[in-house]
């Protein structure tokens, strides 16, 4: 039976893109005010990052409705294909209980949703393996390796601004404008059940780099596997980084993606950061 693959749009996949994969991309949507947009469709990044700027209101975020993922498992079930979802993290957006309510809707045995526990590149990651490995192994043996594999994607990223966190109840009003007086740069990382956790707290872009350094020093970047940065807005900053990864011989040539709307609107403009697969550990 052949496999039909389906992410969503916090991969960073465009609709091209992800055609020229051969998979299906699940657009997630924005609410600025009373309009709703649905991200990578109807409107691009550069105008989300203009009014996410100019606008007071603080946008919001929604996963997709289960009817996305019916139509979708629909169109696989008269073609009897094998269906792969591997959505944005279950503790970041309910676009995964989306899926699985959609999967009780449908009389179909073939669909298998993962809880990626990542987002962003972390998903084209487990993308790219699923395709590369779906030719050799079995629906149980992709899964199988998945589950285990998502465990070594990393994800960094250094918050340039305390403001967004702050708007959307991640944190507290004081915590937000006592950091952005100090200069204070948190950079995040996801945990294990893919929830948001701060792993340092550096003063300033050059201590904050000096940071991610360090990090990526204790966790190396496998080199067989594809690496990402990333940026939200202006790419700046992360050009500064990548020269302190040249500087420390750590750099590893790889492709830059400005953030989608939906993870930008969380973290503001001018953040940063790197998504890779760490060296697996020897026994």
């Amino acid at each position: 039976m052949k496999l039909k693959i389906i992410t969503d749009s916090s991969s960073d996949l465009t609709i091209e893109e992800a055609k020229e994969l051969g998979i299906d991309l699940v657009p997630l949507t924005l609410c600025f005010d009373d309009k709703v947009y649905r991200d990578g469709i109807d409107i691009t990044k550069e105008t989300f990052y203009d009014l996410l700027i100019r606008q007071k209101k603080y946008p919001k975020t929604s996963q997709p409705s289960p009817e996305c993922f019916v139509t979708l498992y629909e169109e696989a079930k008269s073609k009897k294909e094998i269906v792969l979802v591997l959505p944005i993290a279950k503790a970041l957006s309910g676009t995964y209980n989306s899926a699985v309510i959609a999967k009780d809707l449908v009389d179909y045995d073939h669909i298998h949703i993962i809880d990626t526990c990542t987002t962003i590149a972390g998903l084209q990651i487990l993308v790219s393996e699923a395709l590369r490995l779906s030719c050799s192994y079995d629906i149980k043996e992709l899964v199988s390796y998945l589950e285990n594999f998502k465990k070594r994607i990393v994800v960094y990223a250094c918050i340039n601004t305390l403001e967004y966190l702050s708007k959307g109840g991640r944190l507290s009003g004081v915590e937000a404008v006592l950091g952005n007086l100090l200069n204070l740069k948190p950079i995040i990382t996801f945990k294990e059940d893919g929830a948001i956790d701060i792993v340092s707290k550096s003063f300033g872009k050059i201590r904050a780099n000096h940071s991610l350094v360090q990090l990526l020093k204790e966790s190396p970047i496998d080199k067989n596997f594809g690496v990402y940065y990333y940026y939200s807005y202006v790419k700046e900053n992360l050009d500064g980084f990548m020269n302190r990864l040249k500087k420390d011989n750590l750099f590893v040539s790889g492709k830059s993606i400005n953030l989608s709307p939906v993870v930008g609107c969380h973290i503001g403009d001018n953040a940063y950061g790197i998504v890779y697969v760490k060296e697996e550990l020897s026994c």
